[in-house]
Parts: structure tokens; C-alpha cells; sequence
């Protein structure tokens, strides 16, 4: 019933902005209005920009999905509306605005032409908010191949930390539940954009098994992403080299919690299930667990 002169604008997946998630069936469905597709950069849901994350493969299929359902237009979050003096110039995240914009003009842009864009307008400091950034730093041509790397390898240990088997885990964008209430991966809906998907989050013995080897999995991927970067044969500056390592540590303990986090949700969610005694013994050492954690 709107203008025909309204530009109409949707989201690129269904439900905020999962990567994980599908392309939003809506886009093209405007009923010939011109539409537009938002995307989120610079980390809602894969890190809230701290922790280094690409999308390049992301934003280039969906990009193309959008162009082949008649989309005109895109545009790109580079912050949250609920952080302050932050936002995608302050992080390695902004390949993904590289990545956004060369891939809008050109689908077919080759992932090493976007990286090579990006190294040129060089590193910024992930422990500096955006008011005191200092200009960013090329990357020399010896480092490029492994801060390339690095930036590939980014959302396969993200993806292990704050989703569980493809569903976001995490609440109010990247943080630890802070209830057995608060997560989007224990919701039946998710099954209507993702056939049998809840199926995959019940609280079975094998599920919780998976879900567990996935959490360790994304502890080791961080700790291997430090080797592959060998920050401290990088051409940069001392305190840059001071903050990746500081970015890393946290990153550690960050996917720590969230292996602590899951095994208390899914045990608590499986002891109420069953009532038995065994499961709520596991449940209140996985709780003692997250307790201890939070000291730490």
C-alpha cells in the first residue's frame, strides 16, 4: 500500500545478521520497487568488532544473491548503535568493508585483489578506540601472505566460539548467556530457516558431545591463528605488536568462556530434562565451572 517512490530495504539473512544463516528470501519480493540490502560489517554478531573477523566469502555470495534477485542497491553497518567511540575503522574487520565495496561494483572481484586493497590502507590497532587511532599501517609485502592467511582462517574459529553447530549462541550480540533463556540456539523457530536445525541443539548425550568438541576445536584454531601471524616477526610498530598479542590472549579466554557457557546451558537444559541425578551432578559442575571462570 506504500509509495511506488519508497525505496524498500531488508536485511541479508532473515534474523539480524547471522552469517551462519540463509540469504533472506524476501529480497526481490518488493512487487517492483526499488529495493535495497543491509549488511552488517563490522561484527554485530562475529566478534563486535575487537576480534578479527572475515566475511569476505560471506559478503560475496550474498552480494551476488542479492544482484541475481534484482536488488539495486546495499548498504553496510560499519558500528552498533548500542557501543560508543568504536566502529569498523578501529579493527581488522575493515577488510569486510573492502570487501563490501569493491564486490558492489564487481561480484566477480578476486578475493586477493580485496586483501591486497586492504593491506595497502594498512592495520589498525584493535586496542585503541576509534577517537585515539593513529593512521593505519600498510602491511609489508614479506607479511602479506601471512596477515592474508590469518584473515582467512578468522570466522572458521569465530563460527566455533559463539555458535553452537551453526546457531548463534551468544546473546545481545556477542555476549556470554547470562541465563539458560538468553540464547537464540535453543529457540524451535530456527527451524523455519533452517530445516532441523533444533534437532541439532537438543540436549542428547551426542549432541552435547559434538557441541563440546566444537568449543575445544575453537580454542586450538585461536592459539593457531597466533602462529600463523607470528606477530612478532611483523614489520609494525612495538605497540601494535603489544596490542595483537593482548587481542589474542583475550580472544583465548573470550572462546574459554563460551566452551564454560555451553557446557553449563546444555547440561542444565538436559538435567531438567531428565531429572536424574547423574545429569544434575554434571549440571552443577559445569555451573561450579562458569563460577570459577568468572573469577579468573
Amino acid at each position: 500500500s506504500i509509495s511506488d517512490d519508497i525505496i524498500l530495504s531488508l536485511k541479508n539473512s532473515p534474523q539480524d545478521f547471522y552469517p551462519t544463516w540463509p540469504n533472506n528470501p524476501l529480497i526481490g519480493g518488493a512487487s517492483g520497487r526499488t529495493q535495497w540490502v543491509e549488511f552488517d560489517l563490522w561484527g554485530q554478531f562475529f566478534g563486535h568488532g575487537f576480534f578479527p573477523c572475515s566475511q569476505v566469502d560471506d559478503i560475496q555470495q550474498r552480494l551476488d544473491y542479492c544482484k541475481q534477485r534484482g536488488a539495486k542497491g546495499v548498504s553496510f553497518r560499519i558500528d552498533f548503535e548500542c557501543t560508543t567511540d568504536t566502529d569498523i575503522f578501529n579493527g581488522f574487520n575493515m577488510v569486510n568493508l573492502f570487501a563490501g565495496g569493491m564486490l558492489a561494483s564487481d561480484i566477480k572481484r578476486s578475493h586477493d585483489d580485496i586483501y591486497r586493497a586492504w593491506m595497502d590502507y594498512g592495520l589498525s590497532d584493535p586496542m585503541k578506540n576509534t577517537s585515539a587511532e593513529t593512521p593505519p599501517v600498510p602491511v609489508r609485502p614479506a607479511d602479506r601472505k601471512r596477515v592474508q592467511d590469518f584473515m582467512k582462517a578468522t570466522w572458521s574459529a569465530m563460527e566455533k566460539t559463539m555458535y553452537v553447530r551453526g546457531l548463534c549462541f551468544a546473546s545481545y550480540s556477542c555476549m556470554f548467556p547470562d541465563s539458560i533463556n538468553s540464547t537464540q540456539a535453543g529457540s524451535p523457530g530456527i527451524d523455519t530457516w533452517i530445516p532441523g536445525a533444533f534437532e541439532k541443539v537438543k540436549p542428547t548425550d551426542e549432541n552435547i558431545r559434538l557441541i563440546m568438541e566444537e568449543k575445544n576445536a575453537a580454542e586450538r584454531e585461536i592459539l593457531g591463528l597466533r602462529e600463523m601471524l607470528k606477530i612478532n616477526e611483523l614489520q609494525i610498530p612495538a605497540s601494535m605488536k603489544a596490542s595483537l598479542n593482548t587481542m589474542l590472549d583475550l580472544y583465548h579466554h573470550y572462546a574459554t568462556g563460551f566452551r564454560y557457557c555451553a557446557a553449563a546451558y546444555f547440561n542444565a537444559k538436559k538435567a531438567i530434562q531428565t531429572k536424574q541425578a547423574t545429569d544434575v551432578a554434571a549440571a552443577r559442575r559445569a555451573a561450579d565451572d562458569v563460577v570459577n571462570y568468572r573469577e579468573e
